[in-house]
């Protein structure tokens, strides 16, 4: 009986503390570029009501992190590649989304001369995890990619929810406000989803 109680006790817990968040992928190809496809990623927190859509990082969050942010620092991005996640791991998460995801839209754009074409793909995953670590990002960073403000770093687990719904569809507004000339979060080859 107390073990069934314990159980019940620490259930809600685990429940309230998984969040659901939509992934973004974008896949670019650039016929200038054939050898070179890009993807990069942001995220839909379902709790915010506007739909904003964030650059994501699949960083390690180490204590450096935590502390700037929770002075309300900005963090620089770019420059931090000893938190980028190692191969083995980044894979493994790579290869979760993009066996899970739903294409939203497709894009095409034409240069004037008709030599050169860039599609762009949009994917959703639709996921649930801890509460993810986001912080205001570097406002030199942020010059780079034309974005000012909050981004979120994946460095956990997280569950795939496999069907994406009507009601979720609505909630991804901030997909078709992305200005797909400033994506560049951190590319991630292609190569590396099998």
């Amino acid at each position: 009986m107390k073990l069934i109680t314990a159980i019940f006790t620490f259930l809600p817990i685990f429940l309230f503390s998984q969040q659901k968040y939509f992934i973004v992928t974008i896949d670019k190809y650039d016929t200038a570029y054939p050898k070179e496809n890009e993807r990069f990623f942001w995220i839909i927190d379902e709790s915010d009501k506007d739909s904003s859509i964030y650059p994501l990082f699949f960083f390690t969050v180490d204590e450096e992190m935590k502390t700037l942010c929770k002075n309300n620092s900005s963090l620089g991005i770019f420059n931090r590649t000893e938190n980028t996640l190692p191969d083995k791991q980044l894979n493994y998460i790579f290869n979760k989304i993009y066996n899970n995801k739903n294409l939203v839209y497709s894009v095409k754009k034409e240069f004037v001369n008709g030599n050169r074409k860039i599609r762009y793909k949009l994917y959703v995953s639709s996921i649930n995890t801890e509460q993810l670590f986001s912080c205001k990002m570097d406002m030199d960073d942020g010059r780079k990619i034309n974005y000012q403000g909050k981004v979120f770093f994946i460095d956990k687990d997280f569950k795939i929810n496999k069907n994406i719904t009507k009601d979720d569809l609505n909630k991804l507004g901030g997909v078709y406000s992305l200005d797909l000339n400033h994506i560049q979060t951190n590319p991630y080859e292609t190569m590396r989803f099998k």
